[in-house]
């Protein structure tokens, strides 16, 4: 069943060569959105970058969402293991930064994997009150990591709160 974002929020691709694709048609069931590296499809591991969220409980703190991200992860794969995590952002806008390695199975045999996982609290724009927090997280092999972090950067750049524009 495909998950929404709890609030109306907007974002672009950073360029043609991702795609969306609904997330049950790669077996994830927990995001609003999904999107591949083409040129990967059907030949190795295809980098994604994912999207979901959930309203933030008062109370709760980003430190305390990441780590059940981290425990999350470590249920679908294994050897998971936090490698760094920093905050950043503004008093407004506050987010979180994680990087964890794992190793996942394919058909082909394990594989090493990277994950940048994004933690960023977003307000909605039509009713203050209500925050969210917005999971973005990229997915690819050690290798991939550092030829698709600023397309990553760029995406989450353009991650607002509000309606898509039209």
């Amino acid at each position: 069943m495909p998950t929404t974002f709890p609030i109306p929020i907007s974002f672009r691709l950073p360029d043609d060569a991702w795609q969306a694709v609904q997330p049950e048609s790669l077996g994830v069931t927990n995001a609003a959105f999904l999107a591949v590296r083409r040129e990967h499809v059907g030949s190795g591991y295809a980098p994604t970058i994912t999207l979901s969220g959930d309203v933030l409980d008062d109370g709760a703190s980003l430190e305390q969402v990441a780590d059940a991200a981290v425990e999350v992860l470590a249920s679908q794969a294994e050897d998971v293991r936090l490698v760094k995590r920093a905050t950043y952002g503004s008093q407004t806008t506050p987010g979180l930064l994680q990087q964890l390695d794992c190793q996942i199975s394919t058909e082909d045999g394990p594989r090493d994997i990277r994950q940048l996982q994004a933690l960023i609290e977003l307000t909605d724009v039509d009713d203050p009150s209500r925050r969210a927090v917005a999971k973005v997280v990229l997915s690819t092999t050690r290798g991939q990591h550092d030829v698709y972090l600023p397309e990553f950067q760029q995406f989450l750049r353009t991650l607002r709160p509000g309606p898509q524009a039209g």
